[in-house]
Protein backbone atom coordinates (compact mmCIF):
# COMPACT_ATOMS: atom_id res chain seq x y z
CA UNK A 1 0.00 0.00 0.00
CA UNK A 2 3.28 2.60 1.28
CA UNK A 3 4.45 1.40 -2.19
CA UNK A 4 1.34 2.30 -4.31
CA UNK A 5 0.96 5.65 -2.49
CA UNK A 6 4.39 6.56 -3.29
CA UNK A 7 4.08 6.02 -7.25
CA UNK A 8 0.95 7.92 -6.84
CA UNK A 9 2.64 10.84 -5.27
CA UNK A 10 5.67 10.47 -7.69
CA UNK A 11 3.60 10.54 -10.80
CA UNK A 12 1.57 13.64 -9.82
CA UNK A 13 4.83 14.98 -8.66
CA UNK A 14 5.99 14.45 -12.66
CA UNK A 15 2.98 15.93 -13.71
CA UNK A 16 3.27 19.19 -11.81
CA UNK A 17 7.04 19.47 -13.01
CA UNK A 18 5.97 18.79 -16.35
CA UNK A 19 3.09 21.54 -16.10
CA UNK A 20 5.49 24.08 -14.77
CA UNK A 21 8.53 23.33 -17.26
CA UNK A 22 6.15 23.93 -20.19
CA UNK A 23 4.24 26.82 -18.77
CA UNK A 24 8.03 28.22 -18.10
CA UNK A 25 9.19 27.57 -20.91
CA UNK A 26 6.28 29.59 -22.72
CA UNK A 27 5.90 32.12 -20.16
CA UNK A 28 2.70 33.55 -21.56
CA UNK A 29 2.81 36.01 -19.28
CA UNK A 30 5.92 37.18 -19.55
CA UNK A 31 6.75 37.22 -15.75
CA UNK A 32 9.53 34.57 -15.58
CA UNK A 33 11.81 35.75 -17.73
CA UNK A 34 11.97 31.92 -18.83
CA UNK A 35 10.63 32.23 -22.40
CA UNK A 36 12.17 29.86 -24.91
CA UNK A 37 10.19 30.72 -28.26
CA UNK A 38 12.67 33.03 -30.01
CA UNK A 39 11.22 36.37 -30.11
CA UNK A 40 10.78 36.36 -33.73
CA UNK A 41 7.96 34.29 -33.17
CA UNK A 42 6.59 35.36 -29.85
CA UNK A 43 8.26 38.75 -29.18
CA UNK A 44 9.54 38.98 -25.56
CA UNK A 45 8.22 42.74 -24.64
CA UNK A 46 4.65 40.83 -25.22
CA UNK A 47 2.47 39.12 -23.22
CA UNK A 48 -0.70 37.46 -22.36
CA UNK A 49 -3.22 38.43 -19.87
CA UNK A 50 -5.74 36.74 -16.92
CA UNK A 51 -8.71 38.64 -16.03
CA UNK A 52 -8.72 42.42 -15.30
CA UNK A 53 -4.82 41.96 -15.42
CA UNK A 54 -4.84 42.99 -11.87
CA UNK A 55 -2.46 40.52 -10.94
CA UNK A 56 0.11 40.60 -13.35
CA UNK A 57 0.42 44.26 -13.00
CA UNK A 58 0.90 44.23 -9.20
CA UNK A 59 3.36 41.61 -10.00
CA UNK A 60 5.03 43.79 -12.20
CA UNK A 61 4.89 47.02 -10.43
CA UNK A 62 6.78 45.34 -7.40
CA UNK A 63 9.13 44.21 -9.82
CA UNK A 64 10.01 47.40 -11.50
CA UNK A 65 13.70 48.46 -9.56
CA UNK A 66 14.89 51.77 -11.57
CA UNK A 67 12.89 55.27 -10.78
CA UNK A 68 9.89 55.94 -12.68
CA UNK A 69 9.31 59.06 -14.34
CA UNK A 70 5.57 58.63 -14.84
CA UNK A 71 3.02 56.05 -13.74
CA UNK A 72 0.05 56.44 -15.67
CA UNK A 73 -3.13 55.61 -13.86
CA UNK A 74 -6.31 54.73 -14.46
CA UNK A 75 -8.92 52.63 -16.47
CA UNK A 76 -8.81 51.18 -19.97
CA UNK A 77 -8.65 54.76 -21.38
CA UNK A 78 -5.26 55.17 -19.68
CA UNK A 79 -4.36 51.36 -20.98
CA UNK A 80 -5.00 52.26 -24.29
CA UNK A 81 -3.61 56.00 -24.94
CA UNK A 82 -0.05 55.79 -22.78
CA UNK A 83 2.40 53.71 -24.70
CA UNK A 84 6.19 54.19 -22.83
CA UNK A 85 7.80 52.61 -26.17
CA UNK A 86 6.30 56.00 -28.01
CA UNK A 87 8.65 58.31 -29.44
CA UNK A 88 7.69 60.75 -26.71
CA UNK A 89 8.14 58.23 -23.55
CA UNK A 90 11.32 56.27 -25.02
CA UNK A 91 13.90 57.89 -23.16
CA UNK A 92 12.05 58.19 -20.19
CA UNK A 93 11.24 55.25 -17.61
CA UNK A 94 7.67 54.78 -17.56
CA UNK A 95 4.56 51.94 -17.01
CA UNK A 96 1.19 52.13 -17.43
CA UNK A 97 -0.60 50.98 -14.49
CA UNK A 98 -3.89 51.50 -16.50
CA UNK A 99 -6.43 48.28 -15.78
CA UNK A 100 -10.04 47.79 -17.72
CA UNK A 101 -13.28 49.11 -15.87
CA UNK A 102 -11.16 50.58 -13.28
CA UNK A 103 -12.85 53.35 -11.27
CA UNK A 104 -11.23 56.09 -8.93
CA UNK A 105 -11.56 54.24 -5.80
CA UNK A 106 -9.64 51.13 -7.16
CA UNK A 107 -6.91 53.21 -9.00
CA UNK A 108 -6.63 54.86 -5.47
CA UNK A 109 -5.60 51.92 -4.14
CA UNK A 110 -3.29 51.18 -7.15
CA UNK A 111 -1.47 54.38 -6.63
CA UNK A 112 -0.82 53.90 -3.19
CA UNK A 113 0.41 50.70 -3.33
CA UNK A 114 2.83 51.56 -6.58
CA UNK A 115 4.29 54.42 -3.78
CA UNK A 116 4.91 51.72 -0.95
CA UNK A 117 5.97 48.50 -3.04
CA UNK A 118 7.25 50.14 -6.42
CA UNK A 119 10.56 51.97 -7.41
CA UNK A 120 10.87 55.26 -6.56
CA UNK A 121 8.30 57.32 -8.84
CA UNK A 122 8.40 60.92 -9.78
CA UNK A 123 5.11 61.75 -11.12
CA UNK A 124 2.22 59.95 -11.34
CA UNK A 125 -0.25 60.84 -14.75
CA UNK A 126 -3.98 60.22 -13.47
CA UNK A 127 -7.17 60.25 -15.44
CA UNK A 128 -10.47 60.34 -13.40
CA UNK A 129 -13.55 60.14 -15.72
CA UNK A 130 -17.41 61.52 -15.04
CA UNK A 131 -18.65 58.74 -15.43
CA UNK A 132 -16.90 57.05 -12.60
CA UNK A 133 -19.03 58.90 -9.89
CA UNK A 134 -21.84 56.86 -10.71
CA UNK A 135 -19.94 53.33 -9.37
CA UNK A 136 -19.81 52.54 -5.79
CA UNK A 137 -16.91 52.44 -4.29
CA UNK A 138 -15.59 49.48 -4.96
CA UNK A 139 -13.14 46.93 -6.94
CA UNK A 140 -13.38 44.36 -9.84
CA UNK A 141 -13.53 40.44 -9.30
CA UNK A 142 -9.75 39.67 -9.33
CA UNK A 143 -8.55 43.23 -7.37
CA UNK A 144 -8.98 41.05 -4.35
CA UNK A 145 -6.06 38.12 -5.67
CA UNK A 146 -3.14 40.67 -6.26
CA UNK A 147 -0.67 42.99 -4.66
CA UNK A 148 -3.06 45.68 -4.78
CA UNK A 149 -5.26 43.65 -2.13
CA UNK A 150 -2.48 42.80 -0.31
CA UNK A 151 -2.17 39.31 -1.39
CA UNK A 152 1.22 37.83 -1.67
CA UNK A 153 2.53 38.11 -4.84
CA UNK A 154 3.54 34.26 -4.82
CA UNK A 155 0.26 33.33 -5.05
CA UNK A 156 -0.13 35.43 -8.11
CA UNK A 157 3.02 33.71 -9.65
CA UNK A 158 1.86 30.30 -8.80
CA UNK A 159 -1.55 31.34 -10.36
CA UNK A 160 0.27 32.54 -13.56
CA UNK A 161 2.59 28.89 -13.25
CA UNK A 162 0.21 25.85 -11.83
CA UNK A 163 -3.80 27.11 -12.93
CA UNK A 164 -5.67 25.34 -15.73
CA UNK A 165 -5.59 28.82 -16.96
CA UNK A 166 -2.11 29.09 -17.11
CA UNK A 167 -1.66 25.57 -19.19
CA UNK A 168 -4.59 27.13 -21.39
CA UNK A 169 -3.29 30.39 -21.96
CA UNK A 170 0.60 28.83 -22.75
CA UNK A 171 -0.64 26.11 -25.19
CA UNK A 172 -2.55 28.45 -27.01
CA UNK A 173 0.49 30.85 -27.10
CA UNK A 174 2.80 27.88 -28.17
CA UNK A 175 0.33 26.13 -31.10
CA UNK A 176 -0.27 30.36 -32.34
CA UNK A 177 3.96 30.98 -32.11
CA UNK A 178 4.22 28.00 -33.96
CA UNK A 179 1.80 27.40 -36.71
CA UNK A 180 1.72 31.31 -37.32
CA UNK A 181 5.55 31.90 -37.20
CA UNK A 182 4.82 35.19 -35.09
CA UNK A 183 2.58 35.76 -32.53
CA UNK A 184 1.27 39.15 -30.82
CA UNK A 185 -0.83 39.17 -27.88
CA UNK A 186 -2.16 42.18 -27.01
CA UNK A 187 -0.31 43.86 -23.72
CA UNK A 188 3.14 44.80 -23.82
CA UNK A 189 5.87 44.42 -21.04
CA UNK A 190 5.33 48.21 -19.43
CA UNK A 191 1.50 47.94 -19.42
CA UNK A 192 0.34 49.38 -22.25
CA UNK A 193 -2.49 47.60 -24.10
CA UNK A 194 -2.52 47.76 -28.26
CA UNK A 195 -5.92 47.82 -29.40
CA UNK A 196 -5.70 46.61 -32.71
CA UNK A 197 -4.58 43.56 -31.72
CA UNK A 198 -7.32 43.52 -28.58
CA UNK A 199 -10.68 41.60 -28.63
CA UNK A 200 -12.35 45.28 -28.43
CA UNK A 201 -11.45 44.75 -32.49
CA UNK A 202 -12.98 41.28 -32.70
CA UNK A 203 -16.75 39.89 -33.02
CA UNK A 204 -19.71 42.17 -34.07
CA UNK A 205 -19.78 45.31 -32.68
CA UNK A 206 -18.00 47.22 -35.59
CA UNK A 207 -16.89 50.28 -32.87
CA UNK A 208 -15.24 52.38 -35.53
CA UNK A 209 -18.49 53.62 -36.72
CA UNK A 210 -21.20 56.17 -35.60
CA UNK A 211 -23.55 56.08 -34.09
CA UNK A 212 -23.02 52.71 -32.66
CA UNK A 213 -23.05 54.20 -29.20
CA UNK A 214 -25.20 51.28 -27.66
CA UNK A 215 -22.18 49.13 -27.40
CA UNK A 216 -20.00 52.14 -24.82
CA UNK A 217 -24.00 54.00 -23.99
CA UNK A 218 -23.29 54.24 -20.21
CA UNK A 219 -26.73 52.27 -18.62
CA UNK A 220 -24.76 52.34 -15.51
CA UNK A 221 -24.82 56.09 -15.16
CA UNK A 222 -28.80 56.87 -15.32
CA UNK A 223 -29.36 53.67 -13.46
CA UNK A 224 -27.29 55.18 -10.35
CA UNK A 225 -28.47 58.87 -11.05
CA UNK A 226 -30.15 59.18 -7.38
CA UNK A 227 -27.30 58.15 -5.94
CA UNK A 228 -24.93 61.00 -7.76
CA UNK A 229 -24.42 63.39 -4.50
CA UNK A 230 -23.83 60.56 -2.31
CA UNK A 231 -21.28 58.58 -4.34
CA UNK A 232 -19.79 62.25 -5.90
CA UNK A 233 -18.71 63.04 -2.07
CA UNK A 234 -17.45 59.95 -1.42
CA UNK A 235 -15.71 59.46 -4.45
CA UNK A 236 -13.69 63.04 -3.94
CA UNK A 237 -12.85 62.63 -0.36
CA UNK A 238 -10.85 58.87 -1.62
CA UNK A 239 -9.33 60.86 -4.20
CA UNK A 240 -8.10 63.89 -1.94
CA UNK A 241 -7.21 61.01 0.45
CA UNK A 242 -4.82 59.03 -2.02
CA UNK A 243 -3.24 62.65 -3.38
CA UNK A 244 -2.74 64.04 -0.29
CA UNK A 245 -1.16 60.70 0.33
CA UNK A 246 1.06 61.14 -2.59
CA UNK A 247 2.12 64.48 -1.57
CA UNK A 248 3.12 63.52 1.60
CA UNK A 249 5.50 60.97 0.12
CA UNK A 250 7.04 63.75 -2.47
CA UNK A 251 5.49 62.18 -5.38
CA UNK A 252 4.34 64.72 -7.83
CA UNK A 253 0.51 63.95 -9.35
CA UNK A 254 -0.98 65.59 -12.32
CA UNK A 255 -4.41 65.16 -12.36
CA UNK A 256 -6.25 64.49 -16.26
CA UNK A 257 -9.49 64.66 -17.59
CA UNK A 258 -8.98 62.61 -21.07
CA UNK A 259 -11.30 63.98 -23.97
CA UNK A 260 -14.15 61.68 -25.19
CA UNK A 261 -15.58 62.29 -28.52
CA UNK A 262 -18.47 64.89 -28.99
CA UNK A 263 -21.15 61.84 -29.49
CA UNK A 264 -20.85 60.86 -26.20
CA UNK A 265 -21.10 64.42 -25.04
CA UNK A 266 -24.64 64.66 -26.72
CA UNK A 267 -25.97 61.46 -25.41
CA UNK A 268 -25.02 63.44 -21.88
CA UNK A 269 -27.06 66.23 -22.99
CA UNK A 270 -29.98 64.41 -24.23
CA UNK A 271 -30.05 62.42 -20.95
CA UNK A 272 -29.63 66.10 -19.03
CA UNK A 273 -26.56 65.15 -17.49
CA UNK A 274 -24.45 68.24 -19.06
CA UNK A 275 -25.33 70.39 -15.93
CA UNK A 276 -23.58 67.25 -13.79
CA UNK A 277 -20.68 67.39 -15.48
CA UNK A 278 -20.34 71.20 -15.12
CA UNK A 279 -20.87 71.10 -11.50
CA UNK A 280 -18.75 67.75 -11.09
CA UNK A 281 -15.82 69.70 -12.73
CA UNK A 282 -16.33 72.10 -10.25
CA UNK A 283 -16.09 69.94 -7.40
CA UNK A 284 -13.15 67.97 -8.25
CA UNK A 285 -11.08 71.64 -8.73
CA UNK A 286 -12.28 72.60 -5.33
CA UNK A 287 -11.23 69.42 -4.01
CA UNK A 288 -8.08 69.77 -5.83
CA UNK A 289 -7.27 73.14 -4.77
CA UNK A 290 -8.04 72.27 -1.33
CA UNK A 291 -5.24 69.02 -1.18
CA UNK A 292 -2.55 71.02 -3.01
CA UNK A 293 -2.64 73.27 0.21
CA UNK A 294 -1.96 70.26 2.47
CA UNK A 295 1.87 69.39 3.54
CA UNK A 296 4.31 67.46 1.45
CA UNK A 297 6.53 68.11 -1.38
CA UNK A 298 4.60 66.23 -3.93
CA UNK A 299 2.74 68.87 -6.48
CA UNK A 300 -0.79 68.49 -7.55
CA UNK A 301 -2.11 69.93 -10.56
CA UNK A 302 -5.20 69.30 -12.76
CA UNK A 303 -5.41 70.01 -16.77
CA UNK A 304 -8.82 69.28 -18.69
CA UNK A 305 -8.27 68.08 -21.47
CA UNK A 306 -12.12 66.93 -21.91
CA UNK A 307 -12.58 70.44 -23.56
CA UNK A 308 -14.52 70.55 -26.92
CA UNK A 309 -11.62 70.90 -29.47
CA UNK A 310 -10.98 69.61 -33.31
CA UNK A 311 -10.44 66.28 -31.53
CA UNK A 312 -13.62 66.13 -30.06
CA UNK A 313 -15.57 66.91 -33.21
CA UNK A 314 -13.65 65.03 -35.88
CA UNK A 315 -15.68 62.46 -38.04
CA UNK A 316 -15.18 58.69 -37.76
CA UNK A 317 -13.12 56.56 -38.37
CA UNK A 318 -10.20 58.86 -36.86
CA UNK A 319 -7.14 58.66 -35.72
CA UNK A 320 -7.63 60.64 -32.31
CA UNK A 321 -10.02 57.98 -31.43
CA UNK A 322 -10.26 54.21 -31.18
CA UNK A 323 -14.04 54.31 -30.55
CA UNK A 324 -16.30 57.21 -29.08
CA UNK A 325 -14.92 56.68 -25.40
CA UNK A 326 -11.10 55.26 -25.58
CA UNK A 327 -8.86 57.85 -27.09
CA UNK A 328 -5.62 56.81 -28.67
CA UNK A 329 -2.05 56.83 -28.38
CA UNK A 330 -1.67 59.97 -30.39
CA UNK A 331 -4.05 61.74 -27.68
CA UNK A 332 -2.11 60.37 -25.05
CA UNK A 333 1.18 61.92 -26.79
CA UNK A 334 -0.01 65.04 -26.83
CA UNK A 335 -1.45 65.24 -23.22
CA UNK A 336 2.49 64.10 -22.06
CA UNK A 337 3.61 66.69 -24.37
CA UNK A 338 1.42 69.44 -22.60
CA UNK A 339 2.07 68.12 -19.43
CA UNK A 340 6.09 68.11 -20.25
CA UNK A 341 5.85 71.41 -21.97
CA UNK A 342 6.86 69.55 -25.15
CA UNK A 343 6.24 69.84 -28.36
CA UNK A 344 2.96 68.11 -29.35
CA UNK A 345 1.73 66.15 -32.29
CA UNK A 346 0.54 67.69 -34.06
CA UNK A 347 0.66 70.61 -32.08
CA UNK A 348 -2.78 72.46 -30.88
CA UNK A 349 -2.62 75.53 -28.73
CA UNK A 350 -6.63 74.87 -27.63
CA UNK A 351 -5.79 71.21 -26.24
CA UNK A 352 -5.59 71.41 -22.68
CA UNK A 353 -6.13 73.85 -19.93
CA UNK A 354 -6.14 73.92 -15.91
CA UNK A 355 -9.10 72.54 -14.76
CA UNK A 356 -9.40 76.04 -12.57
CA UNK A 357 -9.75 77.85 -15.85
CA UNK A 358 -12.08 75.22 -17.45
CA UNK A 359 -14.98 75.77 -15.13
CA UNK A 360 -14.85 79.67 -14.96
CA UNK A 361 -18.67 80.61 -16.26
CA UNK A 362 -16.56 81.86 -19.67
CA UNK A 363 -15.02 78.55 -20.34
CA UNK A 364 -18.42 76.35 -19.60
CA UNK A 365 -20.66 78.51 -22.09
CA UNK A 366 -18.14 78.17 -24.92
CA UNK A 367 -18.28 74.18 -24.48
CA UNK A 368 -22.13 74.80 -24.58
CA UNK A 369 -21.90 76.70 -27.56
CA UNK A 370 -19.30 74.27 -29.26
CA UNK A 371 -22.10 71.78 -28.47
CA UNK A 372 -24.77 73.40 -30.33
CA UNK A 373 -22.93 74.38 -33.43
CA UNK A 374 -21.49 70.65 -34.15
CA UNK A 375 -25.18 69.92 -33.41
CA UNK A 376 -26.26 72.30 -36.04
CA UNK A 377 -23.11 70.82 -38.45
CA UNK A 378 -24.52 66.62 -38.49
CA UNK A 379 -28.48 67.02 -37.91
CA UNK A 380 -28.85 63.89 -38.95
CA UNK A 381 -26.17 61.99 -36.45
CA UNK A 382 -27.97 64.06 -33.64
CA UNK A 383 -31.10 62.65 -34.84
CA UNK A 384 -30.02 58.69 -34.79
CA UNK A 385 -28.49 59.54 -31.75
CA UNK A 386 -31.69 60.74 -30.33
CA UNK A 387 -33.43 57.78 -31.31
CA UNK A 388 -30.90 55.29 -29.62
CA UNK A 389 -31.10 57.63 -26.24
CA UNK A 390 -34.83 56.83 -26.28
CA UNK A 391 -34.67 53.44 -26.66
CA UNK A 392 -32.63 53.01 -24.27
CA UNK A 393 -34.30 54.91 -21.92
CA UNK A 394 -37.34 52.86 -22.49
CA UNK A 395 -35.46 49.72 -21.36
CA UNK A 396 -34.42 50.83 -18.83
CA UNK A 397 -37.58 51.80 -17.21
Amino acid sequence: MRSYLVKVLACALAAIFVVAAFVLSVDAFAIFGSRLIPAERFPHDLRMTTSGDRVIKAIEIARIKDPLDILFAGSSRVAFAFDPRSPLLVTMHTYNAGLNGSQSYETGKVIRYAIDHGPRIRRIVWNIDFEEFFRALTVEADFGQSGFAGAPLALGYARHLLSYEALRKSAAAAAAAAQDGRFLPFVDADGFYIHERSDATKGAMDYPLMPRLRHFYPGYVLAARNRYDELLDAHLADIAATLAYARGRGVDVDVVLMPVHVTRLEVYRLTGLLPLIESWKKRLAQTLSAVAKTNGAGNIRALDFSIITSISTVDFPTRFFLETLHPGPIVGDMIVARLLDRAMPPNMADFGMPLEKAVTPERLAQDRNELHGWEENYPALVAQIETLVAQLNLTMK
